[in-house]
């Protein structure tokens, strides 16, 4: 599914609600897309809820904008983590390398092995 975003801004933050695959055939895409709304100025958050597929490539991106971001001195914030992100995390333990709050519904919690970042539902 080719990448699309949702965009909102605020005085300091730039809000972008991600939408498809974030896998391979279309991480150029998905960073050239963020890329294109990102504001030296301001924050950047990303959506994750509507992200329905991610692999290695797709978290390659996602640190790269962590990296790009922290050269301005700003923040880049993850929120509403799909349940796929929320695997890919799991397994790759990047839960605290990204440090923002994860929420678990009270039955998932024992599906996932981290505990940190945790915000309980």
């Amino acid at each position: 599914m080719e990448p699309s975003v949702s965009k909102s801004e605020e005085e300091k933050t730039v809000h972008l609600a991600c939408q498809g695959e974030l896998t391979i055939p279309y991480a150029k895409s998905w960073q050239d897309l963020i890329l294109s709304h990102f504001d030296p100025e301001k924050n950047l958050s990303l959506d994750l809820e509507q992200i329905h597929k991610i692999d290695t490539a797709g978290v390659q991106v996602l640190i790269f904008l962590k990296k790009k971001v922290a050269l301005t001195s700003k923040i880049l914030s993850l929120q509403n983590h799909s349940p796929s992100i929320k695997k890919v995390w799991d397994i790759l333990g990047l839960v605290s390398f990204f440090g923002d709050k994860i929420r678990l519904k009270k039955e998932e919690r024992e599906s996932y092995s981290f505990r940190y970042g945790v915000k309980k539902t």
